[in-house]
């Protein structure tokens, strides 16, 4: 079922989106049926070829001449949040220049994240908090300190991003018993 071309970190993804494109039905449980470690030297730790692996995947499924008009017509939404997912993982890797690329592309393709900053603060601080990113407070930190030109307008939401974050820590501790 794995394509030998895809990277590994995006196999199962790859494998996923081609049982969906040959039309097998998979549903949604809202239940854990299975768990990821995560390890510091992990397939995910190495950016670039992550960032390699999903783009292959990505152009692989929208190059299909058999797409569906109606997913053809949410590939630069794909694209965008994809751009946006890379450019986490770059910023929290210290790779400034390869995060502000990410980051340019995924603003382009979704300008709404800079018309409307609630949202990509959103998903800022979302990632801020997964368990990926050991430091979120240095996190926020780093990506408000290396921003993208076409992201300067965001540079006043630097405070706010910051509380979110260290009221989303306080809830965590709170519901550790800490």
């Amino acid at each position: 079922m794995f394509d030998e071309d895809t990277w590994g970190s995006s196999a199962d993804w790859d494998m996923w989106l081609r049982i969906a494109q040959a039309g097998y039905q998979f549903a949604c449980l809202q239940e854990p049926l299975g768990a990821y470690r995560i390890q510091p030297d992990s397939m995910m730790s190495n950016v670039p070829k992550l960032e390699h692996g999903v783009f292959a995947v990505l152009d692989k499924v929208f190059a299909d001449p058999k797409l569906p008009a109606d997913v053809l017509a949410v590939k630069e939404q794909a694209y965008g949040g994809i751009h946006l997912w890379t450019a986490w993982r770059h910023y929290a890797a210290g790779r400034w220049d390869d995060a502000q690329r990410n980051l340019t592309h995924a603003l382009e393709l979704r300008p709404h994240l800079v018309a409307q900053p609630e949202h990509l603060l959103q998903h800022l601080c979302n990632d801020a908090l997964s368990v990926r990113i050991s430091n979120p407070v240095k996190f926020v930190k780093d990506v408000f300190g290396h921003l993208p030109p076409n992201a300067d307008g965001l540079r006043g939401y630097h405070p706010q991003a910051l509380g979110n974050v260290h009221v989303g820590l306080a809830l965590r501790d709170y519901g550790a018993g800490d």
